[in-house]
């Protein structure tokens, strides 16, 4: 037990070892202990949190910490745990249940990603596709607005030659009518010298006056009616040549309208699958995102199913290690978990004494109080110190939790180890950080075997008492291959809440 003769305190301005003397530990050792000892062919993925910096106050180590399992914005496979997560434990039905659930889950979300992926693919496919269908529909319009243009000149030219075409045909009908008026005139009046073309009057007879100069008349006139005429039949072969080019001009145009329609409905009907593929991968990161907080729900039930179980090779449950391993982590010097582990065996075996067992979350079923200490044959005689508050007893002191402080000893060196604002000595997890906090008291580091037994018999003063500490300790470090200490943010996981 935790006796009420203390060690000197701590040398004044000395240096905080236990940073430094962790930083050594190599974090490639807990990513490859993390694979190795994967349980029932599952692989964990998940990158160890950044150690603390050199330097930092493992003070802060003692404050409260949010819970994983309280927050959403932290996923705990980043936080993998060389102990709750990579050792292995026995296969009890909760833990085979709990196990088979995250495996199911980490299935489902990996189906759940490839179903995103593919939703993604199509997606970029359809904008792919799209970018395509808009160029297409911008240059079947430049290509209709060319045929509109080409079409316009080729009408236009039409329009000139129908008026041409009017206009020779108006100059026809009008030397047409001059040539009636002519021929009306010359038969129906006198000739005169002004119409004679061979000869006078006065040698031709009046019927030979009249019929010379209605010939040559007429001849005239004609001749430039022909001439009016073939003008008009040549405009009108002209517009005849004319509208055979536009004909062909308005197909183009009609075909290239066509075109662009149909562009149209093919960049339509891209835009409408595109809203629809859209649709379909947010639906799919919904999904992942479901199935994510499904397969890290499953990720804490399987560590929870895992605490009560026993560790393979040892007779220590999963939470019995953890608390030993959180303890050596915050430590305010350098001290084996397995040390602790040890004290941890020989005071209550780990907190099965008396009928009790340690929960999940550390607290023993039972509250064990060790005998009253009241002068008996190779007992102390230590008077009650706390009013019987913590060991029920008001005349003598009894040592009390799984790691048997005196009350008077708990009462400077109780800790919080599992951040629950709450000291309690029948916590595992405060009893053995406060069994460290006593052991470090004026040490840097208890990691050799003199500064082991000198630190045990300050614990308890007795030789052999230290002996079987080391002996039970050493046996879990042979067991679990643990490294003697853990590395820099092996507390950064905290218990869960209770």
């Amino acid at each position: 037990m935790a006796s009420l003769a203390l060690p000197p305190s701590r040398l004044p301005g000395s240096p905080d070892p236990p940073i430094a003397l962790r930083a050594v530990v190599s974090r490639t050792w807990w990513r490859t202990r993390a694979i190795g000892l994967g349980l029932a062919g599952l692989l964990f993925v998940g990158v160890m949190s950044p150690g603390r910096p050199a330097g930092a106050s493992p003070a802060r180590e003692l404050a409260p910490r949010q819970d994983p399992s309280t927050d959403p914005s932290t996923d705990p496979e980043d936080e993998i745990d060389p102990v709750l997560d990579a050792l292995e434990v026995g296969r009890t039905e909760e833990v085979r249940r709990a196990e088979g659930g995250y495996a199911d889950a980490v299935r489902a979300e990996g189906d759940a990603t490839v179903r995103l992926v593919d939703a993604d693919r199509a997606r970029i496919e359809i904008i792919t596709r799209s970018v395509d269908a808009a160029v297409v529909v911008t240059a079947a319009g430049d290509e209709v607005s060319a045929a509109e243009v080409a079409l316009g000149r080729q009408v236009d030219v039409l329009a000139d030659r129908k008026e041409a075409t009017d206009v020779a045909r108006l100059q026809l009908t009008l030397e047409q009518d001059t040539l009636r008026s002519v021929v009306s005139s010359v038969f129906a009046s006198q000739p005169s010298d002004s119409v004679a073309v061979v000869g006078t009057f006065d040698q031709m007879t009046v019927g030979q006056r009249r019929q010379d100069v209605r010939d040559r008349t007429v001849d005239v006139q004609s001749g430039i009616v022909e001439d009016r005429d073939q003008d008009w039949r040549t405009a009108k072969r002209v517009v005849t040549a004319q509208e055979l080019k536009v004909g062909p001009a308005e197909a183009v145009l009609a075909d290239r309208r066509a075109a662009l329609a149909a562009a149209i409905t093919v960049r339509d009907d891209l835009t409408r699958m595109l809203g629809e593929a859209e649709r379909d991968a947010a639906d799919r990161q919904v999904d992942l995102v479901t199935a994510g907080e499904q397969r890290r729900l499953a990720f804490l039930d399987r560590r929870e199913a895992r605490r009560l179980a026993p560790v393979t090779g040892t007779e220590l449950s999963l939470v019995d290690l953890h608390t030993y391993w959180r303890a050596s982590a915050l430590a305010p010097c350098a001290i084996p978990w397995w040390l602790l582990a040890g004290i941890g065996k020989v005071e209550s075996r780990h907190g099965t004494l008396q009928a009790s067992k340690v929960l999940a979350s550390g607290d023993t079923s039972v509250r064990i109080i060790g005998i009253a200490l009241d002068g008996r044959p190779g007992v102390a005689a230590i008077g009650d110190t706390d009013g019987g508050a913590l060991d029920g007893d008001t005349i003598w002191d009894r040592a009390v939790g799984p790691m048997q402080f005196i009350p008077g000893t708990w009462r400077r060196w109780g800790a919080d180890g599992n951040a629950d604002m709450i000291v309690n000595p029948h916590n595992l997890y405060d009893a053995a950080l406060a069994a460290a906090h006593y052991l470090c008291l004026g040490r840097w580091a208890v990691t050799d075997e003199a500064t082991m037994r000198s630190a045990l018999f300050s614990y308890n003063q007795s030789v052999p008492y230290g002996s079987l500490v080391l002996a039970e300790g050493a046996s879990y470090r042979k067991a679990l291959e643990l490294p003697d200490l853990p590395p820099a943010d092996a507390a950064d996981v905290a218990p869960p809440a209770t």
